[in-house]
C-alpha cells in the first residue's frame, strides 16, 4: 500500500482488515510509528497525531476506525473536513460500506471490499447448495459471523426496529415469511452454541459441517 491518505470500507471485513494489517506492517517496516484512534475523536487529536514525529524523527501512520459510520457530531465533521485536505499518512477503516458518506473524497483514495456474490446468494435463500458455494469463496468463520448478523437483522425487522434501504428491507421481509419470531430466536441460540462449541473445541465436527447441519434443519 502506498503512503498517504486511504479509506478502507465495505461489507467484506475480513479482506479490509487484512489490508489494514498490511498497511500497518508496511509502515512499521518503513520506520513509522503507529497511532491508532477510536471513533470518538477530535480534530486536535487527529492533527496532533498526523503532524507529530517520534523522538527519532520518524513520521506516524494514523489509523482511525469507523469515522464515517459513527454518530454524527461537530467533531466528526471537523475531522472529515481536515482529511479532505489529504493531510498525510492516514488510514480510515470502516466495517461496512460507507460509499454514500465519502463521495467528496478522491476515488483514488478509496478501497472498497465487497462480499463475493455467492455469500449474498446464501444469505438470500439459506439453502445447503448456496452455503456450499459460499464456502468456496469465504471462510467458515466469516460465514458464521455473517449468518449471525443476518439473523439479528431478521429479528430486528420482525420487531420493526431497523431502518434500511427499501430494497434491502423488502428482501428481509420476504424472508420473514419462512420464520416466526420464536424460530428466529432459536436460530440465534443455535448459532451461539455453534460458536461456543468451536471456540472451546467441544464440537464433534468442523465449523463448515456445523453450518450445513444448521441450514438443513431450516428447510
Amino acid at each position: 500500500m502506498t503512503t498517504g491518505m486511504i479509506i478502507l470500507h465495505g461489507d467484506n471485513q475480513v479482506a479490509s482488515r487484512q489490508q489494514l494489517t498490511n498497511a500497518k506492517q508496511e509502515a512499521t517496516k518503513a520506520g513509522k510509528q503507529l497511532v491508532e484512534l477510536g471513533s470518538e475523536i477530535t480534530l486536535e487529536q487527529v492533527v496532533s497525531a498526523v503532524q507529530s514525529n517520534s523522538l527519532f524523527g520518524s513520521s506516524n501512520l494514523v489509523v482511525i476506525e469507523n469515522l464515517f459510520s459513527g454518530r454524527p457530531s461537530n467533531d466528526r465533521k471537523a475531522v472529515v473536513e481536515y482529511l479532505l485536505s489529504k493531510p498525510g499518512d492516514v488510514v480510515v477503516w470502516e466495517g461496512k460500506d460507507v460509499a454514500a458518506k465519502i463521495k467528496d473524497f478522491d476515488p483514488q483514495l478509496v478501497r472498497r471490499f465487497d462480499l463475493p456474490k455467492y455469500v449474498w446468494k446464501f444469505l438470500d435463500d439459506l439453502t445447503v447448495n448456496s452455503l456450499q458455494l459460499a464456502l468456496t469463496t469465504a471462510a467458515a468463520e466469516q460465514m458464521l459471523a455473517l449468518l449471525a448478523g443476518h439473523v439479528r437483522k431478521l429479528i430486528m425487522v420482525n420487531q420493526g426496529g431497523l431502518n434500511l434501504p427499501a430494497w434491502q428491507l423488502g428482501k428481509l421481509k420476504a424472508q420473514l415469511a419462512r420464520f416466526d419470531l420464536d424460530k428466529l430466536v432459536d436460530m440465534q441460540r443455535q448459532l451461539l452454541e455453534i460458536d461456543y462449541a468451536q471456540k472451546t473445541s467441544s464440537a464433534p465436527y468442523d465449523l463448515a459441517a456445523a453450518l450445513e447441519i444448521f441450514v438443513v434443519r431450516l428447510n
